[in-house]
């Protein structure tokens, strides 16, 4: 299936490889908006981190996670903290970074690589792959589903 401005071609598979891309919209007072792309997660993976969840200090599932997520995200448009705007570098990705996000960041960092949130919709897109976006995302949400399982189906029934 070819992608054409106005839709987004999500497989439903994962090979290694893959990249995905996200957006997660600014929350104000907490992060700014942040483009990413990464390498999904294997269920096998996120299902093995989140055994560590309960059996952990939540100190050294900090430090896990955010190993992990650090591997799996290939690019980010993520800035040093800076008053002032010359001052804003490229944020290296490291676990250390991730980690020190604030919180509400963090943990869609790692919902978004873990395959359990599909990222927002980003306002660069067309409106055909916003209302696209909008409708998986209530259906995984009124089912109790991921995004990504929902969209997968998605675009295995309308390729």
């Amino acid at each position: 299936m070819e992608s054409d401005a106005n839709t987004t071609y999500i497989p439903s598979g994962i090979t290694d490889g893959y990249e995905a891309k996200a957006y997660i919209a600014e929350r104000r007072g907490l992060h700014p908006a942040v483009r990413l792309k990464f390498r999904p997660m294997i269920w096998e993976e996120r299902e093995a981190l989140a055994g560590h969840l309960g059996t952990k200090s939540e100190a050294d599932f900090a430090k896990i996670a955010s190993d992990r997520i650090a591997k799996r995200i290939k690019s980010w448009d993520l800035t040093a903290d800076s008053d002032k705007p010359e001052e804003r570098k490229p944020l290296e990705i490291t676990a250390f970074n991730v980690r020190t996000r604030q919180p509400e960041l963090f943990w869609r960092l790692y919902l978004i690589v873990t395959g359990r949130d599909g990222g927002d919709v980003d306002p660069q897109t067309g409106p055909k792959e916003y209302n696209e976006s909008a409708d998986i995302a209530s259906l995984a949400a009124s089912e109790g589903r991921s995004i990504q399982d929902i969209a997968q189906e998605y675009n295995e029934k309308n390729s």
